[in-house]
């Protein structure tokens, strides 16, 4: 799983953070995954969620290291169908986290990658632009003249994208 930046590091002077990641599964899978996610876990409480705008308020509550942190989270969408997961923690008292909002980053999308292992991801389809349906062309002709394509490899790929324009 991919760290959210290299935040992590400066974390214990801040009371706020936010970070974002990409998953390649459908805007709506991801907030069901996530609000299932976060509802069957110990350590997190939904406080409030809005399916339409897909938004889940949560909160921590005190431990060690820290007072507690409230934690917003939106699902939006992506390039490709994809879905974008964006976290805005705060540390509900006091100026410091002590690292601790970057730990709740980590452990929910943890939580939402083992959940999203029920969903189906998005295949991502990367339609042509009309503008680049001729460089698209001019490439397929170098990879036709380097002998990578056939002739009629080329021919049929060529037929497609100027069906597009």
């Amino acid at each position: 799983m991919p760290e959210l930046g290299e935040r992590g590091k400066d974390m214990a002077f801040n009371s706020t953070t936010s970070g974002r990641q990409i998953f390649e599964y459908s805007p709506d899978d991801t907030f069901s995954a996530l609000l299932s996610a976060l509802s069957n876990s110990n350590h997190y409480t939904v406080k409030d969620s809005n399916k339409s705008a897909r938004t889940i308020m949560v909160s921590t509550g005190a431990s060690w290291k820290s007072w507690g942190e409230n934690l917003n989270v939106v699902v939006g969408p992506a390039n490709g169908g994809f879905s974008e997961v964006a976290i805005n923690s705060s540390s509900k008292f006091g100026v410091a986290d002590w690292g601790k909002n970057q730990e709740n980053f980590n452990n929910i999308l943890n939580l939402l990658s083992e959940e999203l292992k029920q969903y189906k991801k998005v295949s991502q389809k990367i339609e042509a632009l009309p503008d680049d349906i001729p460089a698209q062309i001019k490439k397929l002709a170098d990879l036709k003249a380097a002998g990578i394509l056939t002739e009629a490899e080329f021919q049929a790929k060529k037929s497609d994208l100027l069906s597009r324009m």
